[in-house]
Parts: C-alpha cells; sequence; structure tokens
C-alpha cells in the first residue's frame, strides 16, 4: 500500500484540491496521512478520505527545516505501524499532479547539493518497500551540514524544470508534478506579496478546472 505524506504548516484550504488530484491521478491504492506541523493545530475543510495526525508538542521550536523533518519522520512511522503502508510519497503541501502517477519500482529523489554533501530535497521523494528515518548529515571532513533531507539518495532522480505556468513542474516516473512554492510562507513574505502569490495560484487553479484538468 502506497502511503502520501503531506505536511501542513499553513493553507488548510489547499487540501481538497490535492486530494482530488490524487484520486484523478494515481493509479495504485494509496491511503493519504496529513502531518499538521503547525503551531496552533489547523482546520481543514470537511469532507475528504485521509488520516490526520499533529505532530509532537514543541516540534515548531526546531526552525523550518528541523520541523518539516520531524514531521516527515512522525509521518513515515505513523503510515507503516497504524496504516499498513509499505511504500511512501513524501509530497509537499503545495504540489498536485496533473498526469498519471504509477507505482514506481524503485526510489525517487531531487538531489540537493549541500556543501560538499549530496542528499534530498524533501518535498518530493518516494520510497519504494522502504521506511527510513531522514536526518542532518554532517561532513566528517568540512564539518559543513546538510538540509532536512540529510544524505539519503535515491535510486532514480527526479527532473525539474520551469514550467510555461509560472511554477515548477517536476517529473516523477514519468507523472507530472506543478509545485507552487513556498505556500507555507516559511520564506516569509509581507503580506501583500503572499496574497499576490496565492491570488496567482487561485487563478491557475481556476483554469484547470475550467480545462476539465482538474474535475
Amino acid at each position: 500500500m502506497l502511503g502520501i505524506i503531506v505536511t501542513y504548516f499553513s493553507c488548510p484550504e489547499f487540501l481538497p484540491t490535492q486530494l482530488k488530484s490524487f484520486k484523478k491521478f494515481i493509479r495504485t491504492p494509496y491511503k493519504v496521512l496529513v502531518v499538521d506541523d503547525s503551531e496552533e493545530g489547523l482546520k481543514f475543510p470537511s469532507g475528504g478520505d485521509y488520516a490526520y495526525i499533529r505532530t509532537p508538542s514543541k516540534n515548531n521550536y526546531y526552525g523550518a527545516s528541523g520541523r518539516h523533518q520531524t514531521a516527515v519522520n512522525f509521518g513515515i512511522d505513523v503510515a507503516s505501524k497504524q496504516l499498513g503502508c509499505t511504500d511512501f510519497l513524501v509530497f509537499d503541501n503545495d504540489m498536485i499532479f496533473l498526469s498519471p502517477f504509477n507505482l514506481p519500482t524503485d526510489s525517487w529523489y531531487v538531489p540537493q547539493q549541500n556543501n560538499s554533501i549530496t542528499g534530498s530535497w524533501m518535498n518530493l521523494i518516494f520510497l519504494k518497500d522502504k521506511v527510513h528515518k531522514f536526518d542532518f548529515a554532517r561532513c566528517p571532513v568540512t564539518g559543513s551540514g546538510s538540509d532536512s533531507g540529510g544524505n539519503f539518495q535515491g535510486d532514480s532522480v527526479i527532473q525539474g524544470e520551469d514550467g510555461t505556468c509560472g511554477f515548477q513542474v517536476l517529473w516523477i516516473n514519468g507523472a507530472c508534478v506543478v509545485h507552487f512554492g513556498s505556500m507555507s510562507n516559511w520564506n516569509k513574505l509581507s503580506d501583500e506579496k503572499y496574497d499576490e502569490k496565492k491570488q496567482r495560484v487561485i487563478k491557475f487553479l481556476t483554469q484547470l478546472r475550467i480545462d476539465k484538468v482538474l474535475d
């Protein structure tokens, strides 16, 4: 069973769109686990087929990368032990599929270079038949540290490009994923800039519905 681990720090109103994307494009049995790692707890729209958990207390004191890493590890642990999942798709809360996703036969990742350490970008990872606990890595020579994906490397590489839609486009096992980027506002945009970005995303999603891509 595929477990989809989605961590949410904000923007809970985006979840129904993600669930609709999963239902339309994922071509294997799956379960969605929403990991709420917000400060006060989020109120998600009613309805939808997903499980919900909150991260351990005080997770938000670890900074954005540490908080994300803890949430993903917690989600994988719960999905494996309580939901019966054996494969795991770590999926950022501001991504959607736009073409069919078939279950890969190996693990996929986006390489991320941090000084002398090559690891994984944690926003999109597929783990094939394995439970992995992510941890920060440190180079024994230079002492430089990694980001939240640590030094994990998969078998196949997820390709990325700047899409004509104005957002990042990623390709995993032949499936197209659109990444809107920083919808949690971890980079602390001003209210005006953040609202402007949300409006661009809403306009894009509205057009998808008009075109029957997400119906």
